[in-house]
């Protein structure tokens, strides 16, 4: 089978000198069947590269069709990463490695970017380039965002103290060319272009950036919590005082971020929500056209969605500290007229100590999965019409939803900023090693059961693929690593990575 566009060609063995090592890299690769064409009972194929260490990260480039892979062996055992590691660069499109670097990740990051890539580290950024590994620049900031058009980079001051100033870097010479007081207490939640060259930062609230010179407006709004002790658990009483109050109950934890929602971009305006109010903002002005206030300090992490005249947010009843989810308050349905702003209903959901991991939209219901169940809600009213438990030791755990169209593993509820996406989504639950596939994601007379087949290409649990009537056309045996780049299925395990591009499987949808 010849894999083409995003996949390497066939290599038997390749062999590079790594730059500035005198430690050879060998890769193996060879075609093996990861999977099943359930329609006409035929195997799916697809590449499996070999490594010398353990694949840590990867990283497909579609401007240049560059494949990175990142290596980083393991010590003790695999209970540890090793300190050093490998930075190999392929040409996919012409089947050739480019480059191998050594790289010290204990000192630096590497990020990418579509057709740039930085090092960051010790308080500076290099940039890279692209072709050859080498050092082009070296910026005093930490670089966070690329805009390729305009080849312009954008990050913050770096002096190993904290900064708020942000300053554009010319990538080319890495000269800066502007700079600009952006408040990032709160932590940076998120950045996007609305036009080629105006770019909306989220972070402490938004932010409109002129790529060139920096201008724009500023809408400030809090997205963090300095203690936790500030907070408020509405589960001290049971009794809610008003639509968002309760009583105080201190908690010996302490900086809260990501008390924010995703960006929703309208034609002419922006909506968040944030730890104090939901608002709208016109686009080009940065005017707040109207804000619903909550009146006490319940709100954490949040999604927000428009459905006809209605903005929705669910409040997923959570916050984040060091990288750790931390219940806050307790999840609720709101909806407001997206015109005025005025509330048409918040629907709270008295769950203690149990936060919202997905959301889903399916025609006149929003489905919310918890750890250990999934409500079903009307979307007129917020108000429950189904609610159906898992019992752990009945059905097991939430492994992670696919779309039932397109069916591509993504395991962070966080690689998409809106839910209307994830509008036909079914879930796969753990059974003692089998997985279930939940067609309707809330009866469960509709679980099927998924036995593996034994075959030879068997690296894990079974992953399908259904089409939109929810029939099995594919299946595959993957790993939790597993994930999706345009129609390109890769999955990790140890020092292999795989690659299957689904374009060359016939499915007949």
């Amino acid at each position: 089978m010849k894999i083409q566009g995003h996949l390497l060609g066939f290599l038997l063995l390749m062999t590079v000198m790594a730059w500035g090592q005198n430690k050879q890299l060998q890769v193996l690769s060879n075609e093996k069947s990861f999977g099943l064409n359930l329609i006409n009972n035929s195997e799916i194929k697809g590449i499996e590269y070999v490594f010398p260490e353990k694949v840590y990260l990867t990283s497909l480039d579609t401007v240049f069709d560059y494949l990175t892979v990142q290596l980083r062996g393991e010590s003790f055992g695999g209970n540890a990463l090793q300190r050093n590691g490998y930075i190999l660069q392929y040409d996919i499109k012409n089947n050739d490695l480019l480059w191998a670097e050594k790289i010290d990740y204990g000192r630096y990051t590497l990020r990418q970017f579509n057709g740039t890539m930085i090092l960051n580290g010790d308080s500076k950024s290099f940039i890279l380039d692209i072709n050859s590994g080498k050092k082009l620049h070296k910026i005093k900031s930490d670089i966070f965002f690329v805009d390729y058009k305009n080849s312009i980079g954008i990050g913050y001051e770096m002096n190993n103290t904290y900064s708020d100033l942000l300053k554009g870097i010319d990538l080319k010479s890495g000269e800066y060319i502007w700079e600009r007081e952006v408040n990032r207490n709160c932590g940076l939640n998120g950045v996007f272009h609305v036009n080629d060259s105006v770019l909306i930062v989220s972070a402490s609230g938004l932010h409109s950036i002129n790529v060139n010179n920096g201008k724009g407006w500023n809408y400030n709004t809090v997205t963090c919590a300095e203690n936790y002790s500030d907070m408020i658990s509405e589960y001290a009483t049971g009794v809610i005082m008003n639509i968002l109050s309760g009583t105080a109950m201190p908690v010996n934890y302490h900086p809260l971020s990501n008390m924010v929602s995703n960006t929703i971009c309208d034609d002419s305006c922006l909506y968040i929500a944030s730890k104090e109010q939901i608002a709208k903002i016109d686009k080009q002005s940065g005017k707040v056209l109207w804000k619903y206030l909550f009146t006490s300090e319940i709100v954490g992490k949040s999604v927000i969605f428009i459905n006809d005249s209605s903005i929705y947010m669910i409040n997923k009843g959570y916050a984040i500290s060091d990288n750790v989810k931390i219940s806050v308050g307790m999840p609720f349905v709101a909806a407001f007229n997206k015109h005025t702003g005025e509330k048409e209903f918040i629907s709270l959901i008295k769950l203690e100590d149990n936060s919202v991991e997905t959301v889903s939209l399916k025609e006149d219901e929003i489905h919310l999965r918890f750890k250990d169940r999934i409500l079903k809600l009307s979307i007129k009213t917020g108000n429950v019409i189904e609610e159906k438990m898992f019992k752990k030791g009945e059905y097991g755990d939430y492994i992670y939803s696919v779309d039932v169209k397109t069916s591509i593993i993504d395991e962070n509820e966080n690689y998409r900023n809106h839910i209307l996406s994830e509008s036909n989504k079914s879930f796969f639950i753990n059974v003692n090693g089998c997985r279930y596939l939940i067609k309707t994601q809330i009866n469960l007379k509709d679980i099927i059961k998924r036995k593996a087949s034994g075959k030879s290409y068997l690296l894990g649990k079974p992953v399908y693929i259904i089409d939109m009537k929810g029939k099995r056309v594919a299946e595959f045996y993957l790993t939790e690593n597993a994930f999706a780049v345009g129609n390109i299925l890769y999955d990790i395990k140890s020092n292999k990575l795989i690659a299957i591009d689904l374009k060359d499987v016939d499915l007949q949808w």
